[in-house]
């Protein structure tokens, strides 16, 4: 993706020193109680910063109750996690620590085994201006690493930056046109937003227990909604949705298809209802170039 400025408060600006540092802590096992997970053993950098299963293996094997999402562009995304009940990255980054379900710590203790290593003292002392070791520093110095993390340059976003013309008379054109009638009204895409998401939240036809936005605004009609995740890199992070029951991208297709105007579901009202074989292969291909 082309560069656009992550934002960062006031209090954690984003520097080179900083966000080394928080890659380093974002790839440490000892940021959790066992020993033996790390913020990358479920954001995995190979797949675009996704989990690999339905659901990510937190402390002593505890399964966690939702798929990974991505981490690209996410300093760009005004609300977290799948319900959105979190605006920051800063409290982002501390939840999973000491959640007893994926890294189980204490953060007083990650700070007190950081500070016995001379290189980590070094490398605070750089980020932050002296040695001291404290929840707080290190929140914000894996904050400070998430908003390093950008999407590359596809090869939509090439032909996007010429003009939409060039997008339809390219080899993306038919996929882009499937795309733009079943997908664009989720999955907005444009030159002050190039996330395939409008930060929605929607109920998808997924069969789920898990009551979604519900918890945060606790209004009856958020019940089993979601946020509407960022497609870009998507052809990288299966599985799908936000329990990660869908494996492949035809599968995610072939799901709409069948959930589109089921009864109860409104957000899918105007969801694929219809879609050839042809144009299905036209819309995969599209996705797999974003």
């Amino acid at each position: 993706m082309r560069a656009v400025s992550m934002p960062a408060p006031l209090d954690n600006p984003t520097t080179r020193a900083k966000a080394g540092l928080g890659e380093r802590l974002f790839n440490d096992e000892a940021l959790s109680g066992s020993g033996r997970v790390s913020c990358a053993s479920c954001h995995d950098p190979e797949r675009a910063f996704a989990g690999t299963r339905r659901r990510s293996v937190g402390i002593n094997g505890r399964l966690t109750h939702r798929n990974t999402p991505s981490l690209l562009d996410v300093g760009l995304f005004p609300n977290l996690t799948w319900d959105g009940g979190i605006s920051g990255l800063e409290e982002q980054a501390r939840n999973p620590l000491v959640g007893h379900g994926e890294m189980g710590a204490s953060l007083a203790r990650i700070a007190g085994r950081l500070s016995g290593d001379a290189s980590y003292a070094s490398a605070f002392e750089r980020a932050f201006g002296d040695r001291r070791i404290d929840a707080d520093r290190i929140v914000k110095a894996l904050a400070s690493y998430q908003r390093t993390l950008r999407s590359p340059v596809t090869r939509f976003d090439e032909r996007y930056d010429i003009g939409l013309s060039s997008v339809a008379n390219s080899e993306l054109g038919p996929g882009w046109r499937v795309f733009e009638r079943h997908c664009l009204r989720c999955h907005e895409y444009s030159a002050g937003n190039r996330l395939f998401t409008d930060f929605g939240y929607r109920h998808t036809g997924v069969e789920s227990a898990d009551l979604g936005r519900f918890y945060v605004t606790q209004d009856p009609a958020d019940r089993r909604r979601f946020r509407t995740p960022s497609l870009r890199n998507v052809s990288r992070t299966a599985p799908y949705m936000h329990d990660g029951s869908i494996g492949t991208l035809s599968e995610v297709i072939d799901h709409y298809r069948r959930r589109s105007r089921q009864a109860g579901v409104p957000d899918l009202n105007t969801a694929i209802v219809t879609i050839s074989a042809q144009d299905e292969r036209h819309l995969l291909a599209f996705l797999n170039a974003i």
